[in-house]
């Protein structure tokens, strides 16, 4: 649990970033006051966008995340924010939850909340290093009211999703909003990875079927067709998610070439290059109502999807999945930027 010299250290930055709208350094005798009471305490970073609710924020107040910083968003919730810089790489940063995923990084805050829709948390998630997650059941009454087309003509509504350093975190927001810490999750359910599209994946890959050496792992292909969103979900359609969860890859996040698809659109040349940012079914779980866990691995922006049926048991098992995935974060990178 962070001192309150640390908090302060956090207000500080923020004050100085640029990727903060607005900042609330009034919190901090909240902050201390939690402390005193030997309670939860984390400093929380919203996107700006008005479809979370004040209702929302102020159930999340109430179990010691305290909303630090209003985070921009990339200009029309675009895939990439031409305005912010990703700190690692230095290209263009992945959106739309692009501000609150750095301020996160760079240590402004905890744990960032933000939307998606089409991959707009677990996206800027994985690009930065970050574990995300999102799910159609964050005050799901409410998300359901905003429903809007994407660029290639499917309509959906938005989901909130989080995003930290650490999966304890995650479990934290999950485990007091979504489900009991005590529920038990679906041990039942199968467990089925996808294999690796690129050769960047593939140690991953490995790793992964190590970690989860303990579970009873099957095999499914997949196509990773980036371009044609249709064609991902009615493949995900066709998975069994009342039976199984799905462990699929992603990334190098934006590493190459940018996944915009304003820039992919002119020309079958534009494509190929929007297809070499490795974005795949991160575009397409909300849309299909599922829930999932964005997972860093120790290379950068490439990490892997956990996806399951947005049902409170496999919620439960995919967060134990999850958290049995290794990640140590370079130490290069986290004294760098910290």
């Amino acid at each position: 649990m962070k001192n309150i010299s640390e908090l302060a250290l956090m207000t500080f930055k923020g004050i100085k970033s640029k990727t903060v709208e607005k900042i609330f350094p009034e919190i901090i005798i909240k902050a201390e006051n939690l402390k005193k009471e030997n309670k939860n305490c984390y400093y929380v970073g919203i996107k700006n966008t008005n479809v979370i609710s004040i209702e929302f924020i102020k159930k999340l107040e109430k179990l010691g995340l305290l909303h630090h910083t209003l985070d921009y968003m990339s200009k029309g919730g675009r895939a990439i924010d031409i305005n912010f810089q990703n700190p690692i790489t230095g290209r263009l940063m992945t959106g739309s939850s692009s501000a609150t995923a750095i301020n996160v990084f760079l240590g402004i805050n905890d744990i960032g909340i933000g939307t998606d829709g089409g991959g707009s948390v677990l996206a800027p998630a994985l690009s930065v290093n970050l574990y995300g997650f999102v799910s159609n059941l964050f005050d799901k009454n409410n998300m359901i009211r905003f429903k809007k087309e994407s660029t290639d003509g499917i309509t959906f509504s938005p989901s909130i999703g989080i995003l930290s350093k650490n999966i304890d975190n995650l479990e934290y927001v999950i485990s007091n909003i979504l489900i009991e810490r005590d529920l038990e999750s679906k041990n039942d359910i199968g467990v089925k990875i996808a294999n690796p599209i690129i050769q960047e994946q593939n140690n991953f890959y490995e790793q992964i079927k190590e970690d989860l050496e303990k579970y009873s792992l099957g095999n499914v292909s997949l196509s990773y067709k980036t371009l044609d969103r249709k064609f991902m979900i009615e493949e995900l359609k066709g998975f069994d998610f009342d039976n199984n969860i799905l462990i699929t890859f992603e990334g190098p996040i934006d590493f190459y070439e940018y996944g915009d698809s304003i820039m992919g659109h002119y020309s079958e040349y534009t494509k190929r290059k929007q297809a070499l940012a490795h974005k795949y079914y991160l575009k397409v779980i909300n849309m299909l109502n599922l829930s999932a866990f964005a997972i860093p691995s120790s290379d950068l922006s490439l990490g892997a999807l956990i996806i399951c049926k947005s049902e409170l048991d496999k919620i439960r098992f995919s967060l134990e999945i999850a958290k049995s995935i290794k990640f140590k974060r370079s130490e290069l990178e986290e004294n760098y930027f910290n």
